[in-house]
C-alpha cells in the first residue's frame, strides 16, 4: 500500500484536495509513475519478503532482490538476486524486509543513498533502525530521495502507541521533520493491525497454552537463547 501511494503521490494529492485544489498542476507535481515501468529492489526474501514479491508479481514490474540466502522459489518466479550495491543502483523502489542486527543497522545511510537512483522511493515496514534517519532527511532535502513510505521509525518507542494530545507533545524532532515533507508517508507501526491479524494472535496464543497444558509439542514456543 505504501509503495503504491508513494509512486502515485497519493499523500500529496489528498493534501491538496483539502484546499479544493483538484488541478493537475502545470508543474506536473501530481504526476505519478506506473509499477510496470519500474524496477523494485527487495532487501530480505524471508517469509514477508516472499509475500511482498508474490503481491508485486501481478503488477508487471521487474523485481530484483538481495539476501544472504537466495530462494530457489523466488528465482523460479524470475527474481534476480544481486549485490546490495547493484540493488541500490538499479532500483526505482527499494523495500526493506530484513532483520535488524549489527550488520544491518543503518544499512540505508548517506553512502547507500548516494549509490541510489535520483528520485528513488524507499519503503520500510521492517525495523526503523535499518535507516539512518538524518541521512534519509538529507536525501529528501537534496532531492536524491523522491519519496518515502515508512511504518516504523528509529526511536519510535516514545512516539507510537501513545495519544500525543495537546499536553503530550511528540518530542522526536526527526520524526516531526520526516512527517513534514509532502513526499513522505509516515504511519505509526500499524501495518500489522488488521482484524484478521489480531484474531490470529489471540487464537495462536490460546492454542499454544492449550498444547503446553496437555504436554504436547508447541510449534510456536520461543526458546531462550
Amino acid at each position: 500500500m505504501l509503495m503504491l501511494m508513494c509512486i502515485r503521490k497519493a499523500g500529496y494529492i489528498m493534501f491538496r484536495s483539502h484546499t479544493a485544489d483538484y488541478s493537475l498542476g502545470a508543474s506536473g507535481a501530481a504526476r505519478g509513475m506506473e509499477m510496470q515501468n519500474l524496477t523494485v529492489g527487495v532487501i530480505g526474501t524471508g517469509r514477508i519478503g516472499k509475500a511482498v514479491i508474490h503481491n508485486l508479481s501481478g503488477f508487471g514490474c521487474r523485481i530484483i532482490a538481495h539476501d544472504p540466502y537466495p530462494s530457489e522459489e523466488m528465482k523460479q518466479m524470475g527474481v534476480e538476486y544481486v549485490s546490495l550495491e547493484s540493488l541500490y543502483a538499479q532500483s526505482d523502489v527499494i523495500t526493506l524486509h530484513t532483520f535488524l542486527n549489527d550488520s544491518t543497522y543503518h544499512m540505508i545511510n548517506t553512502e547507500a543513498i548516494q549509490q541510489m537512483k535520483p528520485g528513488v522511493v524507499i519503503i520500510n515496514c521492517a525495523r526503523g533502525a535499518l535507516i539512518d534517519t538524518r541521512a534519509l532527511i538529507d536525501g529528501i532535502e537534496s532531492g536524491r530521495v523522491g519519496s518515502v513510505g515508512v511504518d516504523c521509525f528509529e526511536g519510535e518507542d516514545n512516539v507510537i502507541r501513545v495519544d500525543h494530545n495537546y499536553n503530550s507533545r511528540v518530542t522526536n524532532h526527526d520524526y516531526i521533520i520526516l512527517k513534514s515533507f509532502q513526499n513522505t508517508i509516515v504511519t505509526p507501526h500499524v501495518a500489522f493491525f488488521t482484524d484478521q491479524a489480531v484474531f490470529d494472535m489471540v487464537q495462536c496464543s490460546l492454542e499454544s497454552l492449550h498444547q503446553f497444558e496437555l504436554g504436547e509439542k508447541v510449534p510456536l514456543e520461543v526458546h531462550a537463547a
